[in-house]
């Protein structure tokens, strides 16, 4: 019953005795990027909230801009010409201007945080995904291996790495839409007539 439970323990663990350094190397760092991974998950869970109420207050504050120009914009004088009556146009963008730069204000600020985050977050991910990636070149990413099963380990953790990657590209697509939006809206302005 013993030497079952033995093999049972060692089952999913892949033989490394007749493996090279540089293959156990990988192997090692795989595993340790799998549980950064893991735990990269867990604190992504952890601070939803603070994520969630930090978004929440930013767009808060767009909405108060947004109030505050629709509320100057019915404040201005109206011009009639027979039975139209509306605010005079060039005042309208004035103060539509005046929100988009307001706009804009809002959005650097943001722009200047979610740049520390995201050098925050890759300088997290190099930290945990270069040492991966030097052993796997050091064992020729995989080539070396006596037991071609670690190829299959070896390309979960390339593709934990490719996704560490495209969460950076994300990041930084989100913050280019998000400060580009307001900029966007503030030419358009300008061109009406």
């Amino acid at each position: 019953m013993k030497m079952a439970m033995d093999m049972m323990k060692n089952i999913n663990r892949p033989q490394t005795q007749f493996e090279s350094e540089e293959v156990k190397d990988a192997f090692a760092k795989q595993q340790e990027l799998t549980q950064y991974m893991s735990t990269n998950v867990q604190e992504q869970m952890n601070n939803y909230k603070t994520k969630a109420d930090h978004d929440k207050e930013v767009a808060d504050k767009h909405t108060g801009i947004d109030e505050w120009e629709k509320a100057e914009i019915a404040k201005l004088p109206r011009i009639t010409s027979g039975e139209m009556s509306e605010p005079d146009p060039k005042e309208v963008k004035r103060v539509n201007l005046e929100a988009a730069d307001k706009h804009i204000k809002i959005s650097d600020e943001e722009l200047k945080y979610i740049s520390g985050k995201w050098a925050d977050l890759k300088g997290k991910y190099k930290q945990h995904a270069t040492p991966f990636c030097q052993s796997l070149a050091k064992c020729k990413y995989g080539d070396a291996a006596l037991n071609k099963s670690w190829v299959n380990l070896f390309g979960t953790g390339q593709a934990q790495v490719v996704n560490l990657i495209s969460e950076l590209i994300k990041e930084s697509e989100d913050a280019y839409n998000y400060g580009a939006r307001y900029y966007a809206e503030k030419v358009r302005i300008e061109k009406a007539k």
